[in-house]
């Protein structure tokens, strides 16, 4: 947990996972989390790469969420109120995720059923099949995703 400054943690097994900064940046890299991963930025960027969990919780107010090769076997939920998420090739059984201004864009693995909602924005999706739910909304972005084959 910091107050002011950035956070980065590489290569490490853990039972559970808790990041925490007011201001600031957060960095993950190589984790191997056998229960929950929690992140939470009120001010700046966050980027996870390589990240396998059981659940992934991300909160903050200004900045980026930015997942890469994140894997989790329950849920990701994610809110942020200004600030893009950006996955690639990342996925999990069940995604929430919602912005108030802010674009949601990315690769997930598996097909989903889509649930999407924006006020003023772009949405382009793929046809909502069979797979665990995914329910994306913003206030103000576009909302862009596809599955990975």
């Amino acid at each position: 947990e910091a107050s002011t400054g950035d956070i980065c943690v590489e290569n490490l097994t853990a039972s559970g996972l808790e990041l925490s900064v007011s201001t600031g940046v957060v960095t993950a890299k190589g984790i191997d989390c056998a229960g929950d991963v929690q992140v939470t930025v009120s001010t700046g960027d966050a980027a996870l790469t390589d990240v396998r969990c059981q659940n992934l919780m991300a909160d903050g107010s200004t900045g980026d969420l930015r997942l890469q090769n994140v894997c989790a076997a329950g849920r990701f939920s994610i809110e942020r109120s200004t600030g893009d998420v950006i996955f690639d090739g990342s996925d999990a059984a069940e995604l929430l995720l919602e912005t108030s201004t802010g674009d949601v864009t990315g690769t997930l693995l598996t097909p989903k059923i889509f649930q999407v909602e924006t006020d003023t924005g772009r949405v382009d999706i793929p046809v909502s099949g069979t797979g665990g739910r995914c329910e994306i909304k913003t206030d103000t972005g576009d909302i862009q995703v596809e599955i990975l084959e």
